[in-house]
């Protein structure tokens, strides 16, 4: 018999979460939910010496941090859409198809960007091959 909350075979899922130029990595397991996902992110903006993240205060609760996930995973500059969790698809990782080393981006519910996928405050490294 196995510990509750363990399963045979099943590895952990190292999951990187970025906001501007900040990217918090968290360690969960395939069969975490999401909101596991976000409590460990903001436990982890919470131990450092942070109060905002480029004039967005970080929240106090986990409702308030909403996540995102690129519209096209090779070229991240085509921006992101707001991760929807329904019945169907369920909310754990492995039900989202988060794989390990994805990144996600998260964002700060203030009510002026429900639903709007164009507020991704999200920087991504761009490395030029022609610069010698």
């Amino acid at each position: 018999m196995f510990p509750h909350g363990s399963h045979p075979g099943m590895t952990g899922v190292t999951m990187m979460f970025r906001k501007h130029k900040i990217t918090v990595m968290v360690d969960l397991k395939p069969y975490d939910n999401l909101s596991k996902a976000k409590n460990k992110l903001l436990l982890g903006l919470k131990s450092r010496p942070l109060t905002d993240i480029n004039g967005d205060a970080i929240p106090e609760q986990t409702e308030d941090i909403e996540l995102g996930v690129p519209v096209d995973r090779s070229n991240l500059s085509k921006g992101w859409k707001l991760l929807v969790v329904s019945e169907e698809s369920g909310d754990k990782i492995e039900d989202v198809r988060r794989q390990n080393g994805d990144l996600i981006a998260f964002r700060f519910r203030d009510g002026s960007n429900a639903n709007d996928d164009q507020s991704w405050d999200i920087l991504v490294p761009e490395y030029d091959n022609d610069e010698q």
